[in-house]
């Protein structure tokens, strides 16, 4: 009851659709905030990336082993993935939960590196790097 009155007084004052609109507005950012609460930590794995060492790879195959990239380019012709990377191996970095719809550069927390795999016409890859965006941490130096 003391909760009921309250919200109606909101109403009556006019501040409930202003505190409506707020919460709408904040709801991505504590939706992402939970996700990544709620995220497990990512296993390394020193093969992830053994299969781009074969002679033909596909766009097929990349996905099915990487899942989908994080970005596309050049009307899908250029994947990138985001990796971290610790002494047990590399680990994909998924996207920050709800940051499209923020419309911000987030997501970056965690990559240490972004791969970036170019197909030919045919979906076979044709060139890839993996561009280091920053150094490792100072405790993984040496392990």
């Amino acid at each position: 009851m003391h909760c009921q009155s309250k919200t109606r007084i909101a109403r009556q004052s006019g501040r409930g659709d202003s505190l409506s609109a707020a919460i709408r507005r904040l709801l991505p950012i504590l939706q992402m905030a939970v996700a990544v609460a709620c995220t497990t930590a990512p296993t390394p794995n020193r093969d992830l990336l053994v299969f781009l060492n074969q002679e033909t790879v596909t766009k097929e195959e990349t996905v099915s082993l990487l899942g989908q990239p994080h970005e596309t380019f050049e009307e899908g012709r250029v994947f990138t993935y985001r990796l971290g990377h610790t002494d047990k191996g590399y680990y994909l970095v998924p996207p920050a939960p709800g940051w499209e719809q923020l419309n911000i550069a987030v997501g970056w927390e965690g990559v240490d590196f972004d791969l970036v795999l170019v197909f030919d016409e045919s979906g076979v890859l044709h060139r890839q790097r993996l561009v280091a965006i920053r150094s490792p941490a100072p405790s993984d130096h040496g392990k």
